[in-house]
């Protein structure tokens, strides 16, 4: 990792390095291969800020997403799938997630609906 402007950042892989803003006591910087606001329908961009969110949850818990796999029971090419958004992540793992990261469901929701927010989309939740 590495400091930019006060933020840690992850430097690995080829992917790109985004910097989010701070919204609540944690660091918001994650490793992205993708970009939410890229995304057509308010069901990807979600997908992708979900993928975004768990990765800095790991990251702030220094927790490699093997572990993470191991503790929700799956294989970690299957949470890589989810990760990498070629497959949307079904409602009893993203319960197991929270769980494992120690939020409720509702929490973890929020926080990946407001890298939507910092994205600038236009499109808004459907009602």
């Amino acid at each position: 990792m590495r400091e930019i402007g006060g933020n840690l950042a992850h430097t690995r892989g080829p992917a790109r390095t985004r910097v989010l803003p701070v919204t609540h006591e944690y660091c918001q910087v994650v490793h992205l291969d993708i970009t939410v606001g890229s995304m057509n329908t308010y069901g990807e961009r979600l997908d992708a800020a979900l993928a975004a969110q768990i990765k800095v949850e790991l990251a702030e818990r220094e927790m490699e997403q093997r572990a993470l796999a191991a503790a929700l029971n799956i294989e970690s090419a299957t949470l890589s799938r989810y990760m990498t958004i070629k497959r949307s992540m079904p409602l009893h793992t993203f319960a197991k997630v929270a769980e494992v990261f120690n939020l409720s469901p509702y929490e973890l929701m929020r926080r990946a609906e407001s890298r939507i927010a910092a994205e600038g989309t236009t499109e808004e939740r459907p009602a």
